[in-house]
């Protein structure tokens, strides 16, 4: 079942206490404090706050995690907060992860994970740099 939840440009928050089993589509900014069982497809901006926990897909403008999202993921702008959680594959144009974001990327059916070998010394030799901001 699809829920609507409110016209563009407003903000909802699914609280603490909240567990929502469904779907949602929404237009707006769509926080989540508590526990949602479902996917979610958002025109706008999509916040899992800490302690937030989302499983299932999401589509948004933008995601900002600040708690734990396990599922896939297709944004425009995808921002992990220290100590936040991405377990899943995401599409995105630009991310942004603070130092202590973990972001796990699962593997497919028949997929091979990345290897060094045969890459340029250089190309694995760097430390990730992460564009704080949050």
């Amino acid at each position: 079942m699809w829920w609507n939840l409110a016209k563009h440009g407003e903000t909802s928050v699914l609280g603490e206490t909240c567990d929502f089993v469904g779907n949602v589509s929404y237009e707006g900014v769509l926080e989540v404090l508590g526990r949602v069982h479902g996917d979610l497809v958002v025109s706008g901006t999509v916040v899992v706050g800490s302690p937030g926990y989302c499983t299932g897909s999401i589509k948004a403008d933008t995601l900002e995690i600040h708690g734990l999202v396990h599922g896939n993921v297709e944004v425009t702008i995808l921002k992990i907060a220290s100590n936040a959680q991405l377990v899943g594959n995401a599409i995105y144009q630009k991310i942004l992860m603070a130092e202590g974001a973990t972001f796990v990327k699962v593997l497919q059916d028949g997929e091979e994970p990345a290897s060094e070998e045969g890459l340029p010394k250089e190309s694995y030799d760097r430390r990730p740099r992460f564009e704080t901001v949050f």
